[in-house]
């Protein structure tokens, strides 16, 4: 409870005690303490959550942790082909830091909230650092992702088991998996 709460609180319990030992009856038409805190909390809690950015980061396991704490998404739609769903650790190629990670999708849905509960079969890459070997999708395969939620600032997914990328330093496999939350344009 916050200090204002208590100390409305406390003036409207003084009130009602009085001085005299009896406790006097609630009049009709008072908020109960509860009323009185939901009132104070409720705008603060909506305040927070339209000026709070959503959050985002992917965490993968792929022979190891890699971690990135920013990720966004994007759905790109040109008339005539089908919707791309673009999922990456940066927005602009020329900020690209490391990790790094992209994954690509065809998609039938053009809005956020149409795909969540969908499985998207997509094109996986990841770079541990700058000059590491590019971890991506076997030639002829791709990876099931599903989204699992979407707001009007995000969209949450995970990588389904038995996933696998290859490393192209040596063609050996290594198992994925992971989740994402990304901001949304």
């Amino acid at each position: 409870m916050t200090r204002t709460a208590t100390f409305l609180l406390g003036i409207l319990g003084a009130g009602l005690l009085g001085c005299g030992g009896a406790t006097p009856a609630v009049p009709k038409g008072l908020p109960t303490p509860e009323a009185v805190q939901k009132a104070i909390t409720q705008p603060v809690e909506t305040f927070k959550q339209a000026v709070q950015p959503a959050v985002s980061g992917m965490e993968l396991e792929v022979a190891g942790a890699l971690k990135s704490p920013r990720c966004v998404a994007s759905i790109e739609a040109i008339p005539g082909r089908p919707a791309v769903l673009r999922i990456a650790t940066y927005s602009d190629p020329a900020s690209e830091t490391f990790p790094s990670v992209m994954i690509v999708g065809q998609v039938g849905a053009t809005t956020p909230a149409a795909l969540v509960n969908q499985q998207v079969r997509a094109q996986v890459f990841a770079m541990r650092a700058a000059d590491s070997a590019v971890l991506q999708t076997p030639p002829g395969q791709s990876v099931l992702i599903t989204i699992t939620g979407a707001t009007e600032k995000s969209l949450s997914g995970r990588i389904e088991p038995n996933s696998m990328l290859q490393d192209t330093s040596n063609q050996s496999q290594v198992p994925l998996s992971g989740t994402f939350t990304a901001t949304l344009p």
